[in-house]
């Protein structure tokens, strides 16, 4: 009576092992074969996750709660051909002093890969082009745009990050980048329990696993038929908990007197 708990466990254990390991196997032999394996996503085929290799080189693990992880300050590499350098406080941009000079006008931008600029230089990036605008707008004024983007991020992380670090530049507006699929921060995410650097290794070394992200990122292309539709529903639970993330930023940069725009 006391052994059968164990032995039904490693029994379990063991069948879970044999279960992906032929699985595996079976993908590697296919890939090897055939280069692709269509629907399913190998390690030979094409890599819907060609940030692995940035996650081990630009993030970092950090203890705040909910974070998860941060960019590595001072941090260099050349990523999808382009050059991506971390500054040395840790964001996608060039160096800037918390304390703001005068007469500036200074906008922090927070978001998700599509902020921080997946692909592009940094001045192809959206932060970097408006700023370029409005300094031919406000010519009288100089202007700074601050890009506090990380890939990855969630509402719920944008959130921490605005109150750990942002709001020590002092600016003047800041800018909440939304992406359909943040509304993750809401929900379970693999992010927020296994490290990306750990993550990143498993993604580039475990086919089964990599072809489970792949389907996961087809799937939610289209907000129509991914878990994101059901999200943005008004009385769902999920809606209701990114909502009160809104509320929570706009609670904070009400009581700084920053205007904030989503």
């Amino acid at each position: 009576k006391i052994k059968n708990p164990f032995v039904n466990l490693s029994l379990l254990l063991l069948t879970v092992f044999l279960f992906t390991g032929l699985a595996e196997g079976g993908m590697r032999l296919f890939s090897y074969a055939d280069g692709v394996l269509t629907g399913l996503g190998t390690c030979q085929g094409p890599d819907l996750f060609q940030s692995s290799r940035l996650s081990d080189t630009m993030h970092i693990a950090v203890d705040t709660p909910g974070l998860g992880y941060v960019l590595k300050p001072n941090s260099r590499e050349i990523f999808l051909g382009t050059e991506v350098v971390v500054n040395s406080r840790g964001f996608r941009d060039y160096e800037y002093s918390l304390e703001k000079p005068l007469d500036t006008y200074r906008i922090a931008v927070l978001g998700d890969s599509v902020t921080f600029g997946h692909g592009v230089n940094l001045e192809e990036t959206y932060p970097k082009i408006l700023e370029q605008k409005l300094r031919r707008v406000l010519n009288k004024k100089n202007t700074e745009v601050l890009n506090f983007g990380v890939r990855g991020y969630s509402l719920k992380q944008e959130l921490i990050l605005l109150e750990e670090k942002v709001l020590a530049y002092n600016p003047d507006l800041i800018v909440i980048g939304h992406h359909p699929n943040d509304i993750y921060s809401s929900i379970y995410r693999i992010e927020e329990i296994i490290p990306v650097p750990q993550l990143a290794f498993i993604t580039q070394h475990l086919c089964v696993f990599k072809s489970w992200r792949e389907n996961k990122l087809k799937k939610s292309i289209s907000i129509n038929n991914s878990p994101y539709a059901v999200g943005y529903k008004e009385d769902s639970k999920t809606w209701k908990n990114h909502k009160n993330l809104f509320r929570n930023i706009s609670v904070i940069t009400q009581k700084k007197r920053i205007p904030t725009l989503v």
